[in-house]
C-alpha cells in the first residue's frame, strides 16, 4: 500500500508494544530501538514519516531527528505534561509534536495521518488522469478510516 506515495510512506512505533492490533501492516513499521529505527530510515530516506514514542526514547533518538523527514511525531505519555528537552524545544523543526496519552488515541491519528495523506494522493492522481493509482489510494485511505473505528 506504501507503494502508492511516490517515496513511500511509513508511520514508525518504537516499542512495538505501544501500538494494539491493526490491520494497517505495511503502512505501520515496529521497531525496538535506535539502531533498528536508524536502519530503517537509511532503507527509505526520503519517505514521509511520522514517528511515535515515549519521551524516554525521544532523548535517544533526539540528533536523528533533523534527519528523519518527519511530518508529525507523537509523544505517548499519560502524563498532563511532558517536559521536553530545551535543545528539541529549540531545533529548527518541520515537524508537529502532538502528546497522545494513550494507545487509542495515537491509533486516532495514525489512522488519520494515513487517511489524510493518501486522500491528497488520489487527488494527484485523479488530476493526472490515473484512475487506478487514484481508486488504489482512495481504498488505503478507507481502510485507514474504517481501522480508526477500531479505536473509537
Amino acid at each position: 500500500m506504501s507503494d502508492f506515495i511516490p517515496n513511500k510512506f511509513q508511520a514508525i512505533i518504537l516499542q512495538p508494544d505501544l501500538v494494539p492490533e491493526h490491520n494497517l501492516n505495511d503502512l505501520i513499521v515496529h521497531c525496538q530501538d535506535v539502531e533498528e529505527l536508524k536502519s530503517i530510515i537509511t532503507k527509505n530516506p526520503l519517505s514521509i514519516k511520522i514517528l511515535a514514542c515515549t519521551p524516554e526514547f525521544l532523548l535517544d533518538i533526539s540528533s536523528l531527528l533533523p534527519t528523519l523527514n518527519l511530518v508529525e511525531l507523537y509523544l505517548i505519555s499519560n502524563k498532563t505534561d511532558v517536559m521536553l528537552p530545551i535543545e528539541l524545544i529549540e531545533m529548527d523543526n518541520n515537524f508537529d509534536f502532538i502528546q497522545v496519552h494513550n494507545q487509542k488515541q495515537l491509533m486516532r491519528y495514525v489512522c488519520g495521518k494515513i487517511t489524510q495523506c493518501f486522500y491528497a494522493q488520489s487527488a494527484i492522481y485523479a488530476d493526472n488522469d490515473e484512475n487506478s493509482l487514484h481508486n488504489s489510494c482512495l481504498l488505503v485511505a478507507r481502510d485507514a478510516l474504517v481501522q480508526m473505528k477500531e479505536f473509537v
